[in-house]
């Protein structure tokens, strides 16, 4: 639902910004009517969430102006992650790009997509090699389920070498207390950079990744670094 208040000091056609509420629960196109004095205006909002955004009850929301704000450990600050309402294409995929601010001002871009099916993608380095479309989530497999990125080429210590990362479900569906907050229907995710040393891919760090439904990532830890 929609609310807010306000006033205006000049006459004419104005542009009203109203608060939204809640969450859709049903993938409908909505008809809303918005009442001031003796007037209304009416409109419809798409919450079928179809292609590219992807649906509003999903693990990884990518609606123009979703946000998020994470608190860094490592520097001791906060960054703050939000979806662009433009949509880039990249290597022949159509992604939602997403704006991230560090602090001091630096700010990096990333895209995502996904195809509705409870695959999510992003178009990003392997194991910082060149970026390649990847998925890094999957709704629709049990735990234990793992898969590939691509095989790309690095340069390790002047060294030419190949690299992948591989992901594991670790947990699905369960609830975890986050900072100050408890979350339910959290996928928990592992993230190998592997390396390929004498023929055989070898793991030398692992990131775990937490989603939540309707929310997106709540949580990130770097598990291990292995020299």
């Amino acid at each position: 639902w929609f609310r807010d208040s306000g006033y205006t000091v000049s006459l004419g056609n104005q542009i009203l910004k109203l608060k939204g509420y809640g969450a859709p629960i049903l993938p409908n196109i909505d008809d809303f009517k918005i009442y001031y004095k003796n007037s209304f205006c009416s409109f419809k909002l798409d919450c079928r969430g179809l292609g590219t955004n992807g649906t509003n009850g999903d693990y990884f929301p990518t609606t123009t102006n979703s946000n998020w704000t994470y608190f860094n450990s490592s520097i001791n600050d906060t960054i703050t992650i939000k979806v662009d309402r433009f949509d880039i294409t990249k290597a022949g995929n159509d992604y939602r790009q997403f704006l991230i601010n560090f602090p001091l001002g630096q700010k990096d871009t990333l895209y995502y997509r996904k195809d509705g099916i409870g695959n999510y993608y992003r178009y990003y380095t392997v194991a910082n090699g060149p970026n390649r479309d990847h998925i890094f989530l999957k709704d629709n497999v049990p735990v234990n389920s793992n898969w590939f990125s691509p095989v790309v080429p690095v340069v390790v210590a002047g060294i030419p070498q190949t690299a992948r990362l591989q992901f594991t479900i670790l947990q699905k569906d369960y609830t975890a207390t986050i900072g100050t907050n408890t979350i339910d229907s959290i996928i928990r995710v592992r993230e190998d950079i592997q390396y390929e040393i004498l023929g055989t891919f070898t793991t030398v760090s692992s990131n775990e990744h937490f989603y939540a439904k309707k929310i997106g990532q709540v949580d990130f830890k770097q598990i291990n670094v292995i020299q």
